[in-house]
């Protein structure tokens, strides 16, 4: 990269690379975001070679090998591993300025207590990742791989959680600390809810696989409301001030007068009821046959 002159490379901040010399990377003194490529040369990336500038790390799909402590800039704020990477996580490997995690498609290691900083608020996994969950106390989003299917306790989620998102093979339990105030909660189970459940902050839920009672279950704080399945039965259960309605496949007599937007899937048997004129879009999703609207639709 001789090419781009000293002075050009003294204000790069951010840089996507294959190959590149640790002179090269030594000049970039302003480099604040590194993106390395598949055919980068990991055995190179010994403590010291990453620019102590760095807030921002993606390693290729290819990384896959073992970070030793002092290898990662101390001030890095967000770091994304690649595919391929499976490999443990040893103790003081991670800064204690990380505020977001990625693991990629084949990460499933355990991640044992204290491994990851405090600091932490945003954390992702891949699709095999299946372990015992140590959460940092601060987390505020967390989104879960498609195989995780671990037990959680009210001790096991931090109770600065404001997004959780589960994956499809999730089939357990749920509590959470009394104090948590989530606002969006993803998840994918076949497990009953009872009256109160969800936290009372709660603006958003999207369910997949659920087909237990809702009677008593939806704060009223809900505005978006997913389903992605057949669902239980919504009469008298929908928050007076739900705005968005999607996968609809069993029809109450009455929807929120305050419905701004209605996704209805073929399975729907039945007219739909009168919406107020505060309804602003509406989705039919593989509808074979004639749809009947009700008069307030029309």
């Amino acid at each position: 990269m001789n090419f781009i002159s000293a002075d050009t490379r003294r204000f790069v901040q951010k840089l996507v690379c294959e190959r590149v010399a640790h002179c090269f990377l030594l000049s970039c003194r302003g480099l604040k975001s590194l993106t390395l490529a598949d055919g980068f040369e990991y055995w190179q990336m010994a403590p010291g070679f990453l620019l102590p500038s760095l807030t921002e790390l993606n390693l290729a799909s290819a990384f896959n090998a073992l970070l030793e402590p002092g290898m990662l800039p101390a001030v890095l704020r967000i770091l994304v591993f690649g595919n391929q990477f499976e490999q443990p996580i040893q103790a003081n490997v991670l800064p204690s300025t990380l505020e977001r995690l990625e693991f990629g498609y084949h990460f499933n290691q355990l991640l044992q207590a204290n491994i990851l900083p405090t600091g932490l608020q945003s954390l992702s996994f891949g699709s095999r990742f299946n372990q015992p969950l140590n959460l940092p106390p601060f987390l505020r989003s967390l989104q879960l791989s498609s195989r995780f299917n671990q037990p959680l306790t009210a001790a096991s989620l931090p109770s600065t959680l404001q997004e959780l998102r589960f994956g499809h093979e999730f089939n357990q339990p749920l509590s959470w600390h009394p104090a948590t105030r989530f606002d969006f909660l993803s998840v994918c189970f076949d497990q009953s809810l009872v009256v109160n459940a969800l936290p009372s902050s709660l603006t958003r839920l999207s369910f997949r696989k659920f087909k237990h009672s809702l009677k008593g279950v939806l704060p009223p704080s809900l505005t978006f409301l997913e389903f992605d399945c057949l669902h239980p039965d919504l009469q008298d259960v929908l928050p007076a001030g739900l705005k968005i309605l999607k996968g609809l496949r069993r029809s109450p007599e009455t929807l929120p007068g305050n419905l701004q937007t209605l996704t209805i899937y073929n399975e729907l048997n039945a007219p739909v009821p009168s919406v107020s004129d505060t309804l602003t879009d509406l989705s039919l999703n593989d509808f074979p046959r004639e749809l009947t609207l009700s008069s307030g639709l029309m």
